[in-house]
């Protein structure tokens, strides 16, 4: 019976889809800092939000088991202008540079008053 289930566990490994990881670090554009819980979204080809996360109080985010595919990735956070990108997903693991947030140009404007 051991030898029966070991075998189909070989058999069926490879056409098992792994679970893919994205993970990165959100920094803002002006001041080169961390932001705190940005909205990290991913979006598939139906416009469905399939997985999502904040980042830490480190700007850094990571969202696993995703399945191969393409996909959108949105990054938004309050007082930054939101930034969407494509991202497919091919390997195991997909790690961005720091992402950079522009601030709003009205935000920048009450700063200076």
């Amino acid at each position: 019976m051991f030898r029966f289930l070991f075998a189909l566990v070989l058999i069926a490994t490879p056409f098992l889809e792994q679970a893919q990881k994205i993970e990165g670090l959100v920094k803002g554009k002006d001041t080169d800092l961390p932001i705190r819980y940005a909205i990290i979204s991913v979006i598939d080809a139906d416009s469905l939000i399939i997985a999502g996360e904040l980042t830490d109080t480190l700007g850094y985010f990571m969202i696993d088991e995703l399945l191969e595919g393409s996909y959108v990735m949105s990054v938004s956070a309050v007082g930054y202008e939101s930034i969407s990108m494509p991202i497919e997903m091919d390997d195991n693991h997909f790690d961005f540079d720091p992402l950079f947030l522009t601030p709003k140009q009205e935000e920048k404007e009450k700063e200076r008053k």
